[in-house]
């Protein structure tokens, strides 16, 4: 086949090309895009961007007996490094969930057991034509376990949406589809790719994806604290307003303001890393201790609030203890050197006039002003 055939064959790829070029280029713009979802997402517009070019020279050198060990070759990068790109999305999609490099790093190695399996079956078939073989002619035809090596990207997929569906609740809302339907456009593209030998469909199915996902971060940027994952001031105040605006009768609910103690003094000895690490170990407390249906933000600097549905002052104590005892119970595990625990104060919904325009606003000033209280009365640390 010459270029000019293959590229024909392959004109969806080249404007796969086009749109992960695109993408990559606003990826890549600002500072603050190098969060670890962003560095993932890079990483996985580069590979697809590889796979893509891979897959174009395969079709130009297939069929030319002086080319064979270059083929040879290229096809070995291409089955081994296809699986990557979905391990990629795992982890994206743990991140999402979790929002912790520690457990991000937990996952790493055990999550990469299949690209194990996968490179030994690729790395084979020169010999056993496991995943593909190449004749005298340098003509490329699907091995015996071909199948196989095509299933590992699919079971990363497969564990994108049981990890989806397992922690829906948990998941914010804008997250929980894409998350769910990130693998739909790809595995309709490979398995029609794998069913009509020639088509070239999986790696625009990729590429819609990765459109998704784009779409997707861009969202989050807008509405969460990049810091700790939280969502952000802005987020907030649509939130309450929503909420004050729609609060039905019996449906109370409560607003708790919480400060960090002694942070200021956690950035002066141990450094602003810790400080920051101080932030995210508060933010991950907080997500783990809470309902699923309870809304937290980082409001500011080391102040953060929950926004929950208690009925009374006796649900408000209760909410107030299971944050106290989430940072006692971290602060035994964590082997940290500084220790986490907040003043917080709360107000009820029924408290403040809920559902007049300004009681949203309202709630969040009687909580503030009961959380300084709450300061005022701790010993000094």
């Amino acid at each position: 086949m010459t270029v000019i055939e293959a590229l024909n064959r392959t004109d969806s790829y080249l404007v796969s090309l086009a749109v992960l070029a695109v993408l990559a280029g606003r990826a890549l713009r600002g500072d603050d895009r190098m969060t670890p979802q962003f560095r993932l997402f890079v990483a996985m517009l580069a590979l697809t961007a590889i796979e893509i070019v891979l897959d174009i020279a395969s079709l130009v050198m297939d069929g030319r007996p002086a080319l064979r060990s270059w083929l040879t070759a290229l096809y070995l990068a291409y089955f081994m490094i296809q699986p990557v790109t979905t391990y990629l999305w795992l982890l994206y999609a743990h991140f999402q969930v979790h929002f912790s490099v520690a457990a991000l790093r937990r996952l790493a190695l055990p999550a990469s057991v299949p690209l194990i399996v996968n490179a030994a079956l690729v790395l084979s078939s020169p010999l056993t034509g496991w995943a593909f073989s190449l004749d005298g002619a340098g003509v490329y035809s699907r091995g015996s376990l071909f199948v196989a090596v095509t299933a590992v990207p699919f079971c990363y997929f497969i564990a994108i949406a049981a990890l989806a569906l397992r922690h829906w609740r948990r998941l914010p809302v804008r997250a929980r589809t894409p998350l769910l339907l990130v693998g739909l456009p790809p595995a309709i593209g490979g398995a029609a790719q794998a069913l009509l030998f020639g088509t070239s469909l999986l790696w625009p199915g990729v590429t819609v994806s990765l459109l998704m996902v784009y779409l997707g971060l861009e969202s989050e940027l807008i509405i969460t604290d990049h810091l700790t994952g939280l969502m952000n001031r802005r987020s907030l105040d649509l939130f309450l307003a929503r909420k004050a605006r729609n609060a039905a009768p019996g449906e109370p609910f409560a607003v708790a303001m919480l400060d960090l103690n002694g942070f200021k003094r956690i950035n002066d000895r141990y450094g602003h890393d810790q400080g920051d690490e101080a932030l995210k170990a508060a933010a991950s407390v907080l997500r783990h201790c809470l309902h699923a249906d309870d809304f937290i933000a980082r409001y500011a600097g080391d102040e953060f609030v929950v926004v929950a549905g208690v009925r009374d002052r006796d649900g408000v104590e209760t909410l107030l203890r299971r944050i106290s005892g989430a940072f006692e119970a971290y602060n035994e595990s964590s082997g940290r050197p500084w220790r986490l625990s907040a003043s917080v104060g709360a107000a009820l919904s029924v408290e403040c006039g809920v559902p007049s325009p300004e009681s949203g606003r309202a709630l969040i000033l009687e909580a503030d002003r009961r959380m300084y209280a709450d300061k005022r009365a701790a010993p000094a640390e």
